[in-house]
């Protein structure tokens, strides 16, 4: 059976297209793998049904990929008019079929990250396991709530993934242990095949709880490669932010590739980083600076301050204490995960930060300004104005009409 760009049955030897639809057939499968429903010249596409005749799907994608590309504006058009070069297998865009487990992923990464940060000076092992339990507890329990279960399933499907969790933060914590004095290469050598045989197990493990193919080889690679990669974006990637956002697309398109999931590889890769990368300084010196803050405005619902930091000792900047300049007191504690402060306060971030001290919204900016010194602005916005101000602007946000398109 033959076919012309857009889908029409056709002669194999003349390329001419069929007026009907041919006799003698043995499935009912064809263009792209796809049902073709005869008696109305349709093929159904499981996310939606696409007319072949005409090169149109009958509903519209609901997520536009690339609103900069002008075919992907048409929602009804097949592979954004360009079937010679692209084929639809679901009738939808990545990003549709996916969504939902992005989603729980971005939740589980998040939920890990602020549990660590919370944890503060925990022992680094304790906070890879309760950090990483909170976290598949977090994903597992919203990814099912999204995909429509109710929450008795859900409450299963995050205990499932918090144990998960849990154990894959341990794992990635101690494959991130190295033996002291081995050269950068050694040390980058011994990660990857620690996080090879750490991925196949935990491979292993969650095929046995879900379901599924498991490819041990496929694992062994994906961690090896992960781990690898993590080393260098921990080295060239400034903030918490950047380096975890980076290390999870590296997990998911590692995963993608190998037919895995992008979701879980995100996961795994950023947990790799979090528990590894970050967990393990390479100096036991810690770096201390002496911080001097000026209040600029200092209300009830608002306080803006201007500071400058600076070297007081040199060492790890991986775990901070920062005193300040005047009284020469504590007052918080940077790592590479985000920032926690004796008022209380818990910040994420580098560059720019955001978090809360229970009362106040936090905006921190920090831009380097010298060698070891640094210069920004803080702004605390009393969060019960902040809530009220959303709670009266939501009602008016939410009446207009919108919905998110996708084309091909």
């Amino acid at each position: 059976m033959s076919y012309d760009a857009w889908g029409n049955r056709r002669d194999p030897k003349g390329w001419s297209v069929y007026a009907a639809a041919p006799t003698g057939l043995i499935t009912d499968r064809g263009f792209t793998g796809h049902e073709h429903i005869d008696l109305f010249d349709l093929v159904n596409m499981d996310g939606r049904v696409y007319d072949p005749v005409i090169g149109r799907f009958l509903s519209a994608d609901p997520v536009i990929q690339d609103p900069e590309n002008l075919q992907s504006l048409n929602r009804y058009a097949y592979c954004i008019n360009n079937p010679l070069s692209l084929t639809d297998p679901s009738g939808y865009s990545w990003l549709s079929d996916n969504w939902r487990s992005l989603v729980a992923a971005g939740i589980a990464i998040g939920a890990a990250a602020l549990t660590a940060v919370t944890m503060g000076g925990a022992s680094p092992l304790l906070i890879s396991v309760i950090a990483g339990g909170v976290g598949g507890f977090s994903g597992g329990f919203s990814g099912t709530l999204l995909n429509g279960g109710n929450l008795l399933q859900a409450y299963t499907a995050g205990i499932i993934g918090g144990a998960i969790g849990a154990a894959t933060g341990f794992l990635s914590y101690a494959a991130g242990g190295i033996e002291a004095g081995i050269s950068k290469t050694a040390a980058v050598f011994e990660r990857a095949a620690k996080h090879a045989f750490a991925d196949a197990w935990m491979g292993g493990v969650k095929s046995a709880v879900y379901g599924g193919e498991w490819s041990p080889i496929r694992d062994m690679i994906g961690g090896s490669l992960s781990s690898a990669g993590n080393g260098v974006i921990n080295e060239n990637v400034n903030g918490l932010t950047l380096k975890m956002a980076s290390s999870a697309i590296l997990g998911g398109t590692i995963s993608e590739i190998g037919g895995g999931k992008f979701a879980n590889g995100a996961i795994t890769g950023a947990y790799s980083m979090l528990f590894n990368e970050l967990s393990h300084p390479d100096d036991d010196k810690n770096q201390v600076l002496a911080k001097k803050t000026n209040t600029i405005v200092d209300q009830p619902n608002l306080e803006f301050d201007l500071y400058t930091t600076g070297i007081d000792q040199t060492g790890d900047p991986a775990y901070t204490e920062v005193i300040d300049l005047r009284s020469r007191e504590p007052i918080e504690v940077r790592t590479k995960i985000g920032t926690i402060g004796t008022d209380g306060s818990v910040t994420v971030g580098g560059i720019l930060q955001v978090g809360t001290d229970g009362k106040n919204y936090i905006l921190d900016v920090s831009i380097p300004t010298g060698t070891g010194t640094t210069g920004g602005f803080t702004i605390k916005l009393n969060s019960q104005m902040v809530n009220k101000m959303i709670l009266f602007v939501a009602p008016f946000i939410l009446r207009t009409p919108y919905r998110i398109p996708v084309y091909r």
